[in-house]
């Protein structure tokens, strides 16, 4: 990285190298709130606000800054008073605060020369020390000669002058923690707000600003300790115990989370979100339960919300999609299908959907309508990784082989896994490809000594070579490890009488 890369960033934001992460994010904040003020939207404006929280994200992180920083600068991230992951101070567990930092003033800076070399301002300092003790030297000295002919002179002291200073105020927080939300800047905004509990902790709206952060940065427990705190005084707010809900359920806490969403429906009975996110949680209750509780009537109580869901509301895709699971789980893979085909109706770029239509397509052997479903992901998002595998498995399936392996090629190369491996080394088998198979194999079982179909499939791949003695000792070692599948343990010893006669 060149000396010019280095410094675009700390030029953007008017920071120096050395300056701490604190020192960063008042300079970003400042930034923010003058692209506010001038209410400029024009390209130039938002090019430049780009340029800004590009920086901003680079800078206020410890590891991407060390790693964008050129030897020789002056940061130290172990030194940093203020990390972003500093520990929360002691306090109730209901109500923890990062730090009570004030915020500086937002007034436009002035600009300052930032040629000034601190060694230079040390020698000027001592400098002025140096005259300045001479200087008083001198004027002892005068006084002492002249003590006896100056008349004394009556001294007084002179008048306080009365400084007024603005309180600090929680309302420049608050908004700016809404920004930052807005932003999805969760650490920060969740910051702003501990400031403005700070200046004034009976104000409980700020309780669920606060909450909606710890929300988005996953902090469930945080985040369900504020709405509680919020709904002291907000018990008739539908949205809140909604939102309590989401956070229990962000906690697996799914039981939880239904009762909070009993009482939003109590309090908004035509509320379609509501009924949606309840059966919702019916269905990840289902999950974590045993098969004896799940036989308790969860799926049937999921099913009746989402039908509710989408009585109140037709073209509610996300309910259409939520009962398509159910049923899925159900193995009522017909009736999966068509309310996935309806999710999909109402929102065509609704690539869950067709995730799970494509694995039901798969589940009934319809390869071709599975490809189409996965081509459809990698077309709104060619980096949704697992469809390259799946694909490779459809295509696999029809005995189209190179376009499997075009497609666990892709897989590998993004994110290698022994099942991928062990796909693509099934596929050159096929095409009678033993060394490719072979070396596929190999790999799968190099990242998982227990992966038997690879033995099994490299034992083929030698039978083919005529590598007789290395097929039987892959077929033992399937033998050994397929404790719990007798069919494949039958298959291996048959193919080891075949290949020893």
């Amino acid at each position: 990285m060149t000396d010019k890369e280095h410094n675009d960033y700390y030029d953007i934001l008017g920071v120096e190298p050395q300056d701490s992460i604190k020192i960063v994010r008042n300079a970003y904040l400042q930034l923010v709130q003058q692209h506010q003020d001038t209410g400029d939207n024009s390209p130039e404006s938002q090019a430049k606000m780009k340029a800004i929280e590009e920086a901003y994200e680079v800078l206020v992180n410890p590891e991407k800054r060390v790693g964008y920083a050129s030897p020789g600068t002056l940061y130290n991230q172990d030194s940093e008073v203020f990390p972003d992951d500093a520990p929360l101070t002691q306090a109730p567990a209901s109500l923890r605060r990062v730090s009570t930092r004030r915020l500086p003033s937002r007034k436009k800076k002035t600009a300052e020369p930032k040629a000034l070399n601190l060694r230079v301002l040390l020698y000027g300092f001592v400098g002025l020390l140096v005259i300045g003790g001479v200087a008083l030297v001198a004027h002892t000295k005068f006084i002492d000669e002249n003590e006896s002919n100056i008349a004394p002179v009556p001294r007084h002291s002179a008048p306080a002058i009365a400084v007024e200073t603005s309180p600090p105020n929680p309302e420049v927080h608050i908004e700016l923690g809404k920004e930052l939300l807005a932003r999805e800047h969760y650490s920060d905004a969740i910051e702003e707000f501990n400031q403005a509990i700070e200046l004034d902790a009976d104000d409980l709206e700020i309780y669920i600003w606060r909450g909606d952060a710890y929300l988005g940065e996953g902090q469930y427990d945080l985040a369900v300790a504020d709405y509680t705190i919020a709904l002291q005084e907000n018990l008739s707010d539908s949205e809140l115990w909604a939102k309590r809900g989401i956070a229990h359920a962000g906690m697996e806490e799914y039981m939880l989370a239904i009762g909070d969403e009993n009482t939003a429906i109590d309090l908004d009975p035509d509320n379609t979100t509501f009924y949606s996110d309840r059966g919702y949680y019916y269905f990840q209750n289902i999950v974590v339960m045993t098969p004896s509780t799940y036989r308790s009537g969860c799926d049937k109580l999921a099913i009746a919300d989402f039908n509710k869901a989408i009585e109140l509301d037709p073209s509610h895709a996300l309910s259409y999609y939520r009962r398509g699971l159910v049923y899925d789980l159900q193995k009522s893979y017909l009736l999966a299908k068509a309310d996935y085909a309806d999710a999909i109706s109402y929102d065509p770029e609704f690539i869950d959907a067709y995730w799970e239509r494509g694995m039901v397509h798969s589940k009934l052997e319809q390869y071709e309508l599975a490809i189409t479903d996965f081509s459809m992901i990698l077309e709104l998002n060619p980096d949704y990784i697992d469809t390259y595998y799946h694909r490779g498995c459809a295509y696999q399936s029809l005995g189209k082989y190179d376009l499997a392996i075009a497609d666990f090629d892709m897989s590998i190369e993004m994110n290698s896994t022994p099942a991928t491996y062990n796909k693509r080394g099934y596929c050159y088998l096929a095409k009678k490809n033993a060394d490719e198979a072979i070396t596929d194999f190999s790999m799968c079982t190099l990242l998982d000594y227990e992966f038997v179909d690879a033995y099994f499939g490299r034992a083929r791949a030698y039978q083919l070579k005529g590598s007789n003695a290395l097929a039987v000792a892959d077929l033992q070692t399937v033998i050994s490890l397929a404790l719990n599948d007798q069919g494949l343990v039958q298959r291996a010893k048959l193919l080891i009488s075949e290949l020893e006669t």
